[in-house]
């Protein structure tokens, strides 16, 4: 039977938001006065690129090359030049894939420090480069730029690169890349209101143009940091990408107004200031984010270990009391520190507490004693053995024992206890014993029949012999008459 044909309308659904969002974005970022006319301080495209890259895979790449190559062409680019921009723009997010797949233990939803290292120094820190770098150079030799206007245009790209490498992508990762739970959110929603409204506040004293009498806007902003720093403890990535997004495009917009504590005559040098604020903020505050959900998911692998192991330890517990055989644990001195149900029957105990200051070698025959000691301290030792042995229960029965002693270890490998396991052979050797006899008896029922056997082989001999004595003499006395 055929395999029947995967529709493609899933990828081309897909293919066209990736498409539609990489160009609306990619039209916001050029409408803050970018340098060269292409050069833009804020370049969200770079996050959506990435993201997409990481978490759909790398077949999207058309759709971001397309994405830049109109966005650059109806800015007004000669088309080498676009062409040029959209290749590295779409290397850059390939090559943020790239690099963070050779990290075996990256995480694309960053939740764990590390994972936020190698994201902001391959991903937000090193694959940029790569875009400024090819972007700026076909914008040079396509005319479009002077040669003297290379550097900066070169580092206001890769600073509008780092911004939507750190502030979008991280948001479009932590929400789009993991299960959303309502519980968990709905539990916070009231602790998400009240940060929400001091978070509104801050940003009024920062941007809403209040008297700088009551509280200054530069001021302001150092208070923003208490909200990101809250949101990352509390709410984890999810908490600080959110934050750090709301911040950085409030402010944005707030200095593209010239209001706030970054609002400068240029607008390119009020919004280079802003960034180096908020570059700083968003990384502290993913860092803070991710440490959060690395506790919580720690604390829910403990959780499920300490789960798994309580249900083997009951499942051992059960196997252990169902047994035939004993179990105990002896310390030095012989004293039992636990025993299973059929040891205590075996020693006529009804439980542990019988046991108290009764050690099991002085329940062992005089006999025995000495080699159950040696037994017991070559244990202690970290050897191992076994012997038969005789002890008198507790309600006065005698009982013969098997017994196999082991070292029983604690986490650094010390001995703590001698673990033996032992088994009723006082049957077994009662069988043993009237077998014995029973042979015994045979053996001396043989001789005895053998012997009559003897003495009757001996019998008719000496009947025989009596018989031919009698008859040779009647014959010497026919011939003599």
């Amino acid at each position: 039977m055929p395999t029947p044909k995967k529709k493609p309308y899933g990828y081309i659904i897909a293919f066209l938001l990736v498409f539609a969002a990489y160009v609306l974005t990619g039209k916001i970022g050029l409408s803050f006065e970018a340098v060269g006319g292409f050069a833009s301080l804020v370049w969200p495209p770079t996050g959506i690129a990435i993201a997409v890259m990481l978490l759909y895979g790398k077949k999207y790449w058309p759709a971001v090359a397309l994405g830049a190559l109109v966005v650059n062409l109806t800015a007004g680019a000669p088309l080498g030049s676009a062409m040029g921009m959209a290749a590295g723009n779409t290397l850059e997010a390939l090559a943020a894939a790239w690099l963070l797949g050779l990290d075996g233990r990256f995480r694309h939803t960053l939740e764990d420090p590390r994972s936020v290292f190698s994201f902001v120094g391959l991903a937000a820190g090193l694959s940029t480069l790569i875009s400024a770098t090819i972007g700026t150079t076909s914008l040079w030799l396509g005319g479009v730029i002077p040669a003297e206007r290379y550097a900066a245009t070169w580092t206001a790209w890769w600073v509008g690169d780092v911004f939507g490498a750190l502030i979008v992508a991280p948001f479009l990762l932590v929400w789009l890349g993991r299960k959303l739970s309502l519980d968990r959110l709905g539990a916070k929603i009231m602790e998400i209101g009240y940060m929400a409204v001091i978070f509104a506040g801050i940003a009024a004293l920062m941007f809403g143009g209040l008297d700088s009498s009551i509280i200054s806007p530069t001021a302001a902003s150092y208070i923003m940091m208490i909200p990101l720093v809250w949101a990352g403890v509390r709410f984890g990535m999810r908490g600080s990408a959110t934050a750090i997004m709301a911040f950085a495009f409030i402010s944005v917009y707030g200095t593209a107004l010239g209001k706030g504590p970054f609002a400068a005559g240029d607008l390119n040098e009020g919004i280079a200031a802003l960034h180096l604020f908020i570059g700083t903020s968003a990384i502290m505050s993913l860092f803070l984010g991710s440490a959060h959900d690395e506790r919580i998911r720690a604390d829910r692998e403990r959780t499920a270990l300490m789960d798994e192991l309580e249900e083997q330890a009951r499942y051992l517990k059960a196997i252990i009391e169902l047994a035939p055989v004993g179990i105990k644990l002896l310390d030095r001195e012989s004293r039992v520190r636990q025993i299973n149900p059929a040891g205590l029957r075996m020693i006529e105990a009804e439980s542990e507490h019988e046991l108290v200051d009764k050690p099991m070698l002085s329940l062992t025959e005089a006999d025995d004693r000495p080699a159950f000691a040696a037994l017991l301290k070559k244990v202690f030792e970290g050897g191992s053995g076994g012997m038969r042995h005789a002890v008198k229960g507790m309600r006065g029965g005698r009982r013969v024992l098997d017994a196999k002693m082991v070292p029983f270890r604690d986490a650094d490998g010390k001995v703590t206890a001698a673990l033996a396991m032992f088994d009723d052979k006082t049957h077994e050797v009662e069988q043993e014993r009237q077998l014995k006899a029973g042979r015994a008896e045979m053996e001396q029922l043989n001789r005895t029949v053998v012997n009559r056997e003897l003495k009757m082989i001996e019998l008719k001999k000496d009947l025989k012999d009596l018989r031919g004595g009698s008859g040779a003499d009647a014959e010497t006395r026919r011939e003599e008459r």
